[in-house]
């Protein structure tokens, strides 16, 4: 969480940003490009977080 609160307000991919958040990129033959995302699973952890509140939210 401590890299997430360093970013704060990105304007621009900077390249200290790229260097921490993406681990790595993989670019096909065919022109498709894959980013894999260094701390992936714990964004997907607070996605879920964040949708089940909203969720919860709703209900009430």
């Amino acid at each position: 969480m401590e890299y997430f609160k360093e970013f704060g307000q990105l304007k621009e991919l900077t390249r200290w940003a790229a260097a921490i958040a993406i681990n790595r990129v993989l670019v096909y033959e065919n022109g498709q490009i894959k980013i894999t995302f260094n701390f992936e699973a714990d964004l997907n952890q607070i996605q879920e977080l964040l949708e089940a509140t909203r969720q919860r939210e709703e209900i009430i």
